[in-house]
């Protein structure tokens, strides 16, 4: 398949990593200017109180009119401890917590100063976990299409709201009901192996509703 295009995520959601399925390339923009309220520093994570939204605090500045590979991360406060301890509370009694917790809990602890880089050592980790073998590469000039032949421009896409994901046992199904496209952490430390099953299950379902509809 012909390489995919987008913004760099911060743990992306699910849906995204349905889409690097069969995939010997992502390509992420690093021309681009930073956009706030984004998964380029937000990720959504399921707690015993709910759904929940994880900020990566940026320095102050004009950070939306900045270059993204110029964007730095504040450590003022010890917001990575926040991030883990709110992970181990929400997954501490996953299947497959102790599995994979360990070596995220060290990316965070490193504090890389730049968003870009924070983002794309743990998109390293995330294809480590899964098992695919996929080339990370960047953008080297910002450009407002391609050849959509040649690469499949993702970003900043809005998902349709057709979607549908594989269902899989959240670690509070007991509290709530089944929240989808939660960030590809949920998916690991609640499925663990079998996580990629469930992303091509979910790229399977889609594809047929897409052919039956058109």
């Amino acid at each position: 398949m012909k390489p995919i295009l987008h913004e760099t995520q911060i743990l992306g959601p699910i849906y995204s990593y349905v889409q690097y399925l069969d995939r010997h390339k992502i390509i992420i923009e690093k021309n681009e200017n930073y956009q706030k309220r984004s998964p380029r520093n937000r990720y959504e994570i399921l707690t015993a109180n709910g759904l929940c939204s994880l900020s990566i605090p940026l320095k102050k500045g004009k950070n939306q009119q900045k270059n993204i590979a110029e964007v730095t991360i504040s450590y003022d406060e010890p917001w990575h401890l926040k991030h883990l301890h709110a992970l181990r509370s929400a997954y501490g009694k996953s299947a497959y917590f102790e599995f994979y917790y360990d070596r995220l809990q060290h990316v965070y602890m490193q504090k890389h100063s730049s968003l870009l880089t924070f983002n794309t050592e743990l998109l390293k980790l995330m294809l480590q976990f899964l098992k695919l073998d996929i080339i990370i590469d960047f953008t080297d000039t910002y450009l407002i299409t391609y050849d959509e032949q040649l690469i499949e421009d993702f970003r900043n896409q809005l998902l349709p709201t057709s979607l549908n994901f594989e269902v899989y046992p959240q670690v509070w199904s007991g509290k709530f009901d089944f929240i989808s496209n939660l960030s590809i952490l949920d998916l690991l430390f609640c499925m663990g192996p079998e996580s990629v099953h469930n992303l091509r299950q979910t790229k399977i379902l889609n594809n047929k509703i897409q052919t039956n509809s058109d």
